[in-house]
């Protein structure tokens, strides 16, 4: 499996509404390009910022990781 650190830090930065640096939106976009599964993943996540923020249990940082090693095992 591929280190998911540096992905995992831009999309919990950009899930807090954070401006992200030039190396984040490089980072962000070389990912998005990688697969249409990462895409989705990518659009599902702003769907449940938007919906989810103020009504969630726990971690969003512990919720994202979750869905990019799902998403790393799925083969995305």
């Amino acid at each position: 499996m591929k280190d998911l650190e540096p992905i995992l830090n831009v999309l919990c930065n950009y899930q807090a509404g954070l401006v992200l640096s030039t190396d984040e939106i490089a980072i962000l976009s070389e990912w998005l390009k990688d697969s249409e599964k990462n895409q989705q993943l990518f659009k599902e996540l702003g769907n449940w910022t938007r919906i989810y923020m103020g009504n969630i249990d726990g971690n969003p940082r512990e919720y994202i990781q979750g869905r990019l090693i799902e998403a790393e095992e799925t083969g995305g």
